[in-house]
């Protein structure tokens, strides 16, 4: 299941407000299978635990639209607890939405990202697991 089509379609069919200076919030279920979720090639639980992004559709008006993804599946998540380890990923994702907002827009270290580390990465994954 690619993430952005899927948001892209709850928004033409009014499931969600359309809203640029709203931040999505997917979180996917105990029965969401590990790799059954990708973007951009990568795939949860594989690769993430979560993540943050924003987007442009091309075949609608929505614009700069921000979410993060999550899951509760996970078993590498942060912690053996799976309510443990969403609240650990959405609350990493959650900052670094905030603080950079339009990551998927940048092509270099500088704005539109607002807060990041050439060694260390953005600022959850700099604080993540203290």
């Amino acid at each position: 299941m690619q993430i952005r089509p899927m948001i892209g379609d709850l928004l033409d069919r009014n499931i969600l407000p359309v809203d640029a200076n709203a931040l999505y919030v997917f979180v996917a279920g105990f029965d969401t299978a590990q790799n059954q979720i990708t973007t951009s090639g990568q795939k949860y639980c594989s690769v993430f635990c979560g993540f943050h992004s924003d987007f442009t559709s091309n075949s609608t008006q929505y614009n700069d639209l921000k979410f993060i993804v999550s899951g509760m599946t996970c078993p590498y998540c942060g912690d053996s607890n799976a309510w443990t380890a969403l609240q650990l990923t959405v609350s990493h994702e959650i900052s670094e939405a905030i603080t950079d907002p339009l990551v998927n827009q940048a092509s270099y270290v500088g704005p539109p990202v607002g807060w990041y580390n050439e060694k260390y990465g953005e600022i959850g994954d700099i604080c993540n697991a203290m």
